[in-house]
């Protein structure tokens, strides 16, 4: 397995117009000499994850990007990977703009408010990978009522602690 490599080509549709526009952010990553910039990693890092393989951190696949332009190339990647990184690939989006300092990007953010808008139409759409649902969420179907008060006894509902108290001489 060590000698296992991915390419680009295994992650993107690299005829496709997105692929272009990621690889001119590659090219020109922050035009404006911004002094805040973002390492990318040009092949996902869950990629090398998913494969169960170390992660290439190799200059040549690390770009320093500006806010603006780390956003943007996420969404590019979100459009132009093949349909098994989607979600990642638009989740990635949320969470590099869930990352940055807002007050570092407040001037760009009208610039990429059209790209974002439709990421978060594009996630509610696409369906949750199964291993990612299983992990971060407890479907309470899973057990009968019966399994559930034996697992968990009995559950209360609300706060009945100090349910019929005054709570203060006002009331």
């Amino acid at each position: 397995m060590s000698n296992f490599k991915i390419f680009i080509s295994d992650v993107f549709d690299i005829k496709s117009e997105y692929y272009e526009k990621m690889q001119e952010l590659i090219k020109n990553p922050n035009p404006l000499n911004e002094k805040y910039t973002e390492v990318h990693h040009i092949i996902p890092r869950f990629v090398y994850r998913d494969a169960h393989i170390p992660i290439d951190d190799s200059e040549t696949n690390k770009v320093s990007l500006s806010i603006k332009n780390h956003i943007l190339i996420h969404y590019y990647a979100a459009k132009c990977c093949f349909k098994q990184y989607k979600w990642k690939c638009l989740n990635a989006v949320l969470m590099t703009l869930g990352n940055i300092s807002l007050h570092n990007f407040e001037e760009h953010l009208d610039e990429v408010a059209e790209q974002l808008a439709e990421v978060k139409k594009l996630l509610r759409e696409t369906p949750m990978p199964d291993d990612i649902r299983q992990k971060c969420s407890w479907d309470h179907h899973r057990f009968s009522d019966a399994e559930r008060k034996e697992k968990f006894g009995k559950q209360a509902i609300g706060n009945t602690y100090r349910c019929g108290t005054k709570h203060s001489a006002a009331v």
